[in-house]
């Protein structure tokens, strides 16, 4: 999964709503895009319990600074 916004890092804590556990991350590493100016982002590998709860899911992060930034339906389980 890719992820662009200003002020993403990998260093930020990766969350998503509904029953916990189900999708876990690996391999966060920072990336940017080729935009003009280019922008922040982060690129990770995910794993989904085959008995995830199918659905829209709000992606979660949250920095050092307890700062949050969610993306509402930002990840759909099919």
């Amino acid at each position: 999964m890719l992820i662009f916004g200003p002020g993403i890092s990998s260093s930020m804590q990766i969350s998503f709503s509904g029953p916990a556990g189900d999708i876990t991350t690996s391999n966060v590493v920072d990336v940017q895009s080729n935009d003009t100016p280019p922008v922040p982002g982060i690129k990770m590998n995910m794993s989904v319990s085959s008995t995830a709860a199918v659905g829209a899911r709000t992606v979660i992060l949250q920095d050092k600074n307890n700062d949050i930034t969610t993306f509402t339906g930002g990840l759909e389980v099919q």
